[in-house]
């Protein structure tokens, strides 16, 4: 089988919100090192001035992302793949928020074509729709699950069995919604997500999806951190630095800002150093070796 081989009101922020504030300014992916120094342009499309989603590949040598012309609508957004020791670039088709898998022969996305959440091979040809109701896929790093949001729960997807299990804390539901842009643990074993509580408020949380018992119909309880209330100000996209120590997101600001926070229960946000403070700062990730943070940039 193909697949199996495969081992800005901030208050309320949605990726609509992101593409707007995205297409607000020309938009470029930028990069810096784990220090804070070493801050420059990766990638700046004359014909797209609104990119973001960057995901780099496991071995780092490609960075893909999605980005939209003036005249596109959210949805409509288009797969990209950055060489990033030729600058050469590859259109992939429609899609959004791609992630690689742990092999690099594949991306995972949202959006496009045929719609929901699919698979499709790097360089464009072959593609799978996985869940036409789900929404913001993101592969484990171990490369054997996807995991992707459908209304209030979770969706875990195993690529060698094809089977999947809903995921949501139990017995009462804590959230009435959970947003796309989550991120996995290095272990991929947890999630860090952002979610809306049912009395309007939000949360910045990780649960633990580890065990094939925790879904919405066992007994078991899946466990469940609260970070911090993320109700004033922080984003729903995560970046989980692969030492496991601490994830990223960003924090309304003017302009909006990269903040840190450690993996644990109410912890709170740093600035992260280096960044441009004169630029507005979204949508993170990490190089696998954890040297490298990319993440879209704005002028502000």
């Amino acid at each position: 089988m193909l697949w199996s081989r495969s081992l800005f009101v901030l208050g309320c922020f949605s990726f609509i919100t992101t593409t707007a504030f995205a297409q607000a300014k020309h938009a470029s992916i930028y990069a810096m090192d784990s220090d804070g120094k070493n801050v420059r342009e990766v990638i700046s499309l004359e014909d797209y001035p609104s990119v973001g989603s960057p995901d780099v590949s496991p071995d780092g040598k490609r960075l893909a992302f999605d980005g939209w012309r003036k005249d596109q609508n959210t949805r409509d957004g288009q797969l990209f793949i950055l060489d990033l020791e030729t600058s050469q670039i590859q259109h992939v088709g429609p899609g959004l928020m791609p992630t690689w898998s742990a092999d690099g022969k594949y991306l995972a996305y949202s959006g496009g074509k045929p719609g929901g959440v699919s698979i499709r091979s790097a360089d464009g040809v072959a593609t799978k729709q996985i869940d036409a109701a789900g929404w913001g896929i993101q592969w484990s790093p171990d490369g054997k699950k996807l995991a992707y949001v459908v209304g209030g729960s979770f969706v875990i997807y195993d690529i060698l069995t094809e089977e999947k299990r809903t995921v949501q804390p139990n017995p009462v539901k804590p959230y009435t919604y959970i947003y796309h842009n989550s991120d996995w643990s290095p272990d991929s074993k947890k999630l860090c997500f952002r979610g809306r509580r049912p009395d309007g408020g939000y949360d910045t949380a990780i649960i633990d999806v580890s065990s094939e018992d925790s879904n919405s119909t066992s007994g078991e309880k899946p466990k469940l951190t609260v970070c911090f209330d993320a109700t004033k100000g922080y984003s729903n996209e995560f970046a989980w630095h692969p030492d496991g120590d601490r994830i990223l997101v960003f924090q309304s600001a003017n302009p909006p800002q990269l903040a840190e926070f450690k993996p644990e229960a109410n912890v709170t946000t740093n600035l992260v150093e280096g960044q441009p403070k004169d630029r507005a700062n979204i949508a993170i990730t990490w190089s696998l070796d954890g040297k490298t943070l990319y993440f879209m940039s704005r002028p502000k």
